[in-house]
């Protein structure tokens, strides 16, 4: 009898435990969210001529580059806006560069380089709104740039999306849309901006989240796990290689040194050498895309979630790199989703996703998020840009290019839309 009660009490057992996790299992929740699915193109689709047009509406905002009182806009994957900026309060967009698959550009002088899938473009930039191709390097990047498919012959050069209804389980629905939609969003990244070491006449600035530099008078481009050194020519001439590692993703120059950001941490290399870069130090953090800027003695990193780079934390890392041998970290602060940023005298200007552009005090390193100055919401912001000869903030977001007066606070001045 006590092992009949026995039996009975595990067969009740397990049918309330095995209801219980129907009941768990069954718990769903209705969400809409964006799905990205493959593009597939061929070489020869791939291999589209270029083509420079007056203006164009801006469909997709990507990174950005200052080159005097022109600012370039990418639209992702497919070319350049050239506005000139002479009066913020009005900008003109005066050209359009259609190429495709583009994501970086530098200038160097009157050469704008710009790359076109596997393929790298000079342009002479010496009127910038009537911008003449000058030469066309074929297959500067190696096959590993776009990944091969096999099954469809092609290779794959971007993503998709649609708006997709189903029921996903109850657990964990809210991080399942982040990382739905922030896939591709991520991949567009400008980030902090600094002027090219060793550029002369029109300042140059280029983004802390950039692949291609200029760096005095060469031209650095991230070729899979190496770092590759070009002359700055019409026709750029490799001059040297130097292998960094999986997972590198960009470049942020600082006087002779060079900061290289990578999924996994941020290189330290002393560029003394132009030709021959050599490696102080490497600091760690999550695994995590990693928009860096550098100001004196302090580097500020943000990591995310939600992208490709397949990070699970956002937050700002403020590091020491007063000893370049040993970067040691000052404090760590939980953000929205943070991208890009600037850094002028005394305030750190950041880009926390949905959050908005965030203006915090950065007199005492330990206590930022205590001085907060100004939030602006509303926008969808990824990248910015303190211009360091006038006052004057840039910033990027999905819907478009915003600017900011920094006479006496901060007031918005301008915008272009973006209208996808």
């Amino acid at each position: 009898m006590k092992s009949f009660k026995l039996l009975l009490l595990f067969f009740l057992g397990t049918v309330l435990m095995t209801t219980m996790s129907c009941t768990k299992d069954s718990c769903t929740t209705t969400v809409t969210y964006k799905k990205y699915s493959p593009i597939y193109k061929t070489l020869d689709e791939m291999n589209q001529p270029v083509q420079i047009l007056e203006s164009k509406e801006i469909k997709e905002t990507g990174k950005i580059f200052a080159s005097g009182n022109y600012l370039l806009i990418n639209e992702l994957y497919k070319g350049i806006h050239i506005i000139d900026n002479s009066t913020p309060t009005s900008p003109k967009q005066v050209a359009y560069i259609e190429i495709a698959g583009n994501i970086d550009m530098a200038v160097k002088g009157n050469t704008l380089f710009a790359d076109s899938y596997f393929d790298l473009l000079a342009f002479d930039f010496s009127d910038p709104s009537h911008p003449v191709l000058l030469n066309r390097v074929k297959h500067l990047y190696p096959d590993t740039k776009y990944r091969y498919s096999r099954a469809q012959n092609a290779y794959i050069v971007g993503q998709k999306e649609e708006l997709v209804t189903e029921d996903v389980p109850c657990t964990g629905a809210s991080n399942f849309l982040r990382m739905q939609e922030d896939a591709v969003f991520a991949n567009s990244l400008g980030g902090s901006f600094l002027p090219n070491s060793g550029s002369t006449g029109p300042i140059n600035l280029s983004g802390s989240m950039a692949s291609m530099i200029i760096m005095g008078d060469y031209l650095y481009i991230i070729n899979g796990s190496d770092l590759a050194i070009y002359s700055p020519e019409n026709t750029p001439i490799l001059q040297n290689t130097v292998t960094i590692g999986s997972g590198i993703e960009t470049l942020f120059p600082y006087g002779d040194k060079l900061f290289i950001g990578s999924r996994t941490g941020m290189f330290i290399y002393d560029n003394s050498d132009p030709l021959h870069p050599v490696q102080l130090s490497r600091f760690m953090h999550f695994t995590s895309c990693d928009p860096v800027f550098v100001k004196d003695d302090i580097a500020y990193v943000t990591l995310r979630d939600g992208t490709p780079c397949q990070g699970a934390t956002n937050q700002l890392d403020v590091i020491d790199v007063s000893n370049l041998m040993q970067p040691s970290l000052i404090k760590t602060y939980p953000m929205f989703n943070p991208h890009g940023l600037s850094v002028d005298e005394d305030r750190l200007y950041l880009c926390d996703g949905n959050e908005g552009l965030k203006v915090f005090g950065i007199n005492d390193l330990n206590k930022i998020t205590d001085h907060s100055k100004y939030t602006f919401p509303g926008m969808e912001a990824y990248d910015v840009l303190r211009m360091p000869n006038k006052e004057l903030l840039i910033v990027i977001a999905k819907d478009g290019l915003y600017q900011f007066d920094l006479n006496n606070g901060i007031r918005f001045i301008s915008k272009i839309g973006a209208n996808k």
